[in-house]
């Protein structure tokens, strides 16, 4: 008897404590397939994503204090919904309307695409390369080039969407690489990958690796620069042995990092950094700083820098730098002194134009 209570016991602290290590949830990335509406207030993840009940966007990279707007929101609007479509577009749409009013980025072609943070930035990624099981990342399926159902993220507690993200590249020892909700992203000791249950213990989806039979000291997953996904393990000469590869890659060396995403639905998806995001800090494309103060021998550039100017009214205006006259103008007719004034592909410039604040956001380079 006493036996049996231990047994009991035993087994009722057991599952106690598989209940404490399930993951909690979390939205830090907002999906396109199906679907889904980001609710006004609130943030996606911790990159400071933030939209508010006007449509109006603000925007804190990780780690940093300052708040940058985006969008500046419409007036007399009480309610937002936020959403992603097939062609990576995000749409806004104010209470009381029944379009959605196009915001950024401009489109590219269909497929799956998520709006995360990557390198403590956030950005719209994709279409994606990869994602489990592989076939249905074809682009000419019909769920991969509309949406199919209509979801809404109203706060943390909506354990059927969003997901986990990893940027790349990075490398991981056997243990968890990520989880989210009822599932988590293991690699084995034996260099097996799994996408894992919680709730049952079943793999949903492996890569069937192991490493070999003699030799073999160390196992470890990369994530490429290039967005390849990769098992390979250590020999006792000192030689590595791939064991496992996704075999698509996309982009360069020196784009912002792509997205690896175990979704609210337990499928594994790579997304490259779309090629025109909503706002790019030029430092994620490796820039070098154009000052017009700076002295001739650092006024040289190596690629065109293109810029987008808004203001405060709502209007913009494109340009590249190398081609464009700065002037200004005043009403007296007398000179205007502008100390330490920088205007450049550094990280970020700010300045005061007719009473209202612009902000420069900086494309990177070859963006439409």
């Amino acid at each position: 008897m006493e036996v049996l209570h231990v047994q009991i016991l035993f087994c009722f602290l057991s599952t106690f404590v598989l209940l404490l290590l399930r993951p909690a949830f979390a939205i830090d990335a907002l999906f396109n397939e199906p679907e889904q509406y980001l609710m006004a207030p609130h943030s996606l993840g911790q990159y400071g994503f933030e939209l508010a009940t006007n449509c109006s966007i603000n925007y804190k990279k990780k780690y940093s204090s300052n708040t940058i707007p985006i969008h500046e929101g419409y007036s007399g609007v009480r309610g937002c919904q936020l959403s992603l479509d097939h062609n990576g577009t995000l749409g806004l749409f104010p209470a009381g309307e029944f379009e959605k009013r196009k915001f950024q980025p401009k489109p590219t072609r269909a497929g799956y695409y998520v709006l995360a943070g990557a390198k403590g930035h956030t950005m719209v990624h994709g279409p994606a390369i990869f994602c489990t099981p592989k076939e249905l990342c074809r682009s000419d399926l019909p769920h991969a080039t509309r949406p199919v159902a209509a979801r809404w993220l109203r706060g943390d507690g909506d354990s059927g969407l969003g997901g986990a993200v990893v940027s790349g590249p990075a490398t991981f020892e056997p243990g968890v690489v990520m989880s989210y909700g009822n599932y988590t992203l293991l690699l084995e000791e034996d260099c097996n990958l799994r996408i894992v249950d919680v709730t049952t213990g079943n793999a949903r989806w492996s890569t069937r690796t192991v490493l070999p039979a003699y030799g073999a000291v160390s196992c470890e997953m990369v994530m490429s620069p290039q967005g390849e996904l990769i098992l390979q393990a250590g020999l006792k000469d000192g030689r590595i042995q791939r064991l496992y590869g996704t075999g698509v890659i996309a982009g360069k060396h020196g784009d912002p990092g792509h997205v690896y995403a175990l979704r609210y639905d337990g499928r594994l998806m790579i997304y490259p950094p779309k090629p025109w995001s909503i706002w790019g800090a030029a430092e994620l494309w490796q820039v070098h700083d154009f000052l017009i103060s700076a002295p001739p021998s650092l006024r040289r550039r190596t690629v065109t820098c293109e810029y987008h100017y808004a203001y405060g009214d709502g209007s913009n205006v494109d340009g590249v730098l190398s081609s464009e006259t700065l002037t200004f103008a005043t009403t007296s007719g007398s000179s205007v002194t502008v100390k330490n004034f920088a205007f450049g592909c550094n990280s970020r410039s700010t300045g005061l134009f007719s009473n209202r604040t612009g902000e420069r956001r900086r494309q990177p380079p070859g963006a439409p």
